[in-house]
């Protein structure tokens, strides 16, 4: 079959995937370009076959992207640090502004 990868790795040419005897040899689940295993995310462009799913969830390779991506770098962003600096100067002012306009009245 030939399947389409590219939600996965970027690319936009079908890769060719072919069976093989699960138990006769051991494969990679996290290496894409592994011929014998289809991908969450991927879409078969040609041909048919039947599957077996052998992880769900946070198990499978989109998932595993998923942890990582959302558990990578809590720090704060220098542009959010500045934005919220800004804004938080913004409030100070017109808390002022409006405080002399109620003095002066």
């Amino acid at each position: 079959i030939l399947v389409d990868q590219s939600s996965l790795n970027g690319e936009s040419v079908p890769v060719e995937k072919t069976p093989t005897d699960a138990k006769a040899e051991t494969v990679d689940a996290k290496n894409l370009s592994e011929t014998a295993r289809v991908f969450r995310g991927s879409v078969v462009d040609d041909g048919e076959a039947i599957i077996q799913v052998d992880a769900l969830g946070s198990n499978t390779v989109f998932g595993q992207l998923a942890i990582d991506l959302s558990s990578s770098d809590k720090r704060k962003q220098p542009l959010k640090m500045k934005l919220e600096s800004l804004a938080q100067t913004i409030a100070h002012l017109s808390y002022a502004g409006s405080m002399a306009i109620a003095v002066s009245f």
